[in-house]
């Protein structure tokens, strides 16, 4: 488990894309992210993931992207802000 390098009272900040991001591809192309559902997240997964963090902050949803020119317009995301217990 990833969370073992982190020591207790670390902080976690993670971002990635959510599951509805390959909507938002076929809207865009240029959107990005993967094109593999398999590595694409949602909240409860994360949380899930990461038992025994206290969750600062726990987002999912719709953000702009303007990261080049494969990350424009909108897509779907999951931001975590927790802290190891």
């Amino acid at each position: 488990m990833l969370s073992a390098y982190l020591i207790r009272g670390g902080i976690l900040i993670l971002e990635a894309f959510g599951k509805r991001q390959t909507e938002y591809q076929k809207q865009n192309p240029k959107a990005g992210g993967p094109k593999d559902a398999s590595m694409l997240y949602d909240l409860e997964e994360i949380k899930k993931d990461f038992d025994g963090f206290e969750f600062v902050e726990a987002y999912e949803g719709i953000t702009e992207l303007n990261e080049g020119d494969y990350h424009k317009g909108e897509g779907s995301i999951v931001r975590i802000l927790a802290r190891k217990l």
